[in-house]
Order: structure tokens, then C-alpha cells, then sequence
């Protein structure tokens, strides 16, 4: 048996904006993870590792500051 809640959210216009841009934020990283790993392992058949893959999001946050707008933590969550 599974316990389950749900909560109602009412944002404002501004904070449904941002929430909306956080979501395809985070679907942007997904897919270009999982394109960074499907193009490694067809090149050299072995596959990126979730450290590597967050390695490169720290430098990815140190160049691109549009991507340290987004907590660190939920980004990495992402990867996995």
C-alpha cells in the first residue's frame, strides 16, 4: 500500500513563469545528458559514469551563468 498526497498549488503569473522556465530548464539538461551518453558509448563503447557527467556540469556552471541561476543540487539530481 502506497501513501500518497497531493498539494494544490496557486502561483502567482510571475512564479508560474518561472516554475514553467525551471521545468524546461531541467528537461534541456536531461536530454543533453542522455544525448552526451547515448554519442559516448557509440563512439568508444563504454559509457559516461553520473561523476563524470556532474564534472562537466561544474564547468558548465563556471562558463554558462545563465545555469547558475538553477541550484547546483537540483541539477545534478537531474542527471541521475
Amino acid at each position: 500500500m502506497f501513501l500518497t498526497m497531493k498539494y494544490r498549488l496557486s502561483p502567482s503569473r510571475a512564479k508560474l513563469r518561472r516554475l514553467t522556465e525551471l521545468v524546461d530548464d531541467q528537461r534541456l539538461l536531461y536530454n543533453a545528458a542522455l544525448e552526451e551518453r547515448i554519442d559516448c558509448y557509440r563512439k568508444t563503447g563504454k559509457s559516461l559514469t553520473y561523476f563524470d557527467q556532474t564534472k562537466a556540469l561544474t564547468e558548465c556552471r563556471r562558463e554558462l551563468p545563465e545555469m547558475s541561476g538553477i541550484p547546483g543540487q537540483l541539477q545534478r539530481g537531474t542527471l541521475c
